[in-house]
């Protein structure tokens, strides 16, 4: 079976927004650095430059691991390709599911997080975070209206 190329230009594509890696994963990361600095600071008890060449090595870690998301997110995509959505992680597909009538899709809130559960078959599965839920909600949403009109759903 040939290989297929992902065409990253295509209209059947959604991709990975790095601005809500950043901000989902932005803050921890500053929050925990702040505070293994802050520990390191109040408790060890070594020359002030070295504590200060620690402390920038935590928040220089933190913006590394940031940023790493950041671009990861970027190369998470969802497609819809022959009647299935395809969840894509640096060009390997990881997850297929068909776009039939068993699928149903959900939008659902745990306090002020929401995010969308898709469902089929009695499995659910949530996408990961590179997402804007309600983004990816509309995109599957207009491509099945768009199928219904054209009376096709690939």
């Amino acid at each position: 079976m040939p290989r297929r190329v992902l065409n990253y230009e295509s209209q059947k594509m959604l991709r990975g927004d790095a601005r809500r890696a950043i901000r989902s994963m932005g803050g921890l990361t500053i929050l925990l650095a702040c505070m293994m600095a802050l520990n390191f600071w109040l408790f060890v008890k070594d020359s002030r430059a070295t504590r200060i060449a620690v402390w920038l090595a935590c928040v220089g870690l933190g913006g590394l691991a940031t940023l790493s998301v950041a671009i990861v997110s970027k190369y998470t995509v969802a497609e819809i390709h022959d009647g299935k959505i395809n969840f894509y992680f640096c060009g390997l597909r990881t997850r297929s599911i068909p776009l039939d009538a068993g699928a149903t899709f959900q939008l659902k809130k745990v306090g002020r997080t929401g995010f969308l559960v898709i469902t089929r078959g009695g499995r659910d599965y949530v996408p990961n975070g590179a997402f804007d839920h309600k983004r990816l909600f509309d995109f599957v949403r207009d491509h099945a209206a768009a199928s219904q009109e054209r009376g096709t759903l690939g």
